[in-house]
């Protein structure tokens, strides 16, 4: 199955995020605690993260997690904040 587009523009963004930073999926995985492999299906498209995830991508990579949720998420990542 296709990814969908927020999905891919979220990896897209994660993508950005990591090459503005110098940051391999690697060295994002370890920053972030997360598994390589996941954040590789995020990056790709293939898997979109959950909140808890998110936020600890967003932390490794130093910015805020609507900068790279943009679907229904990122809107209730806003409300909880």
């Amino acid at each position: 199955m296709p990814p969908i587009p927020t999905v891919r523009a979220n990896g897209h963004a994660i993508r950005a995020f990591c090459d503005m930073g110098d940051l391999t999926i690697a060295d994002l995985a370890r920053r972030a605690g997360v598994a390589g492999s996941a954040v590789h299906y995020y990056v790709h498209g293939v898997k979109q993260p959950t909140r808890r995830t998110l936020n600890k991508i967003a932390q490794a990579l130093g910015v805020p997690a609507q900068a790279i949720c943009m679907d229904d998420l990122s809107q209730e990542i806003r409300r909880s904040a």
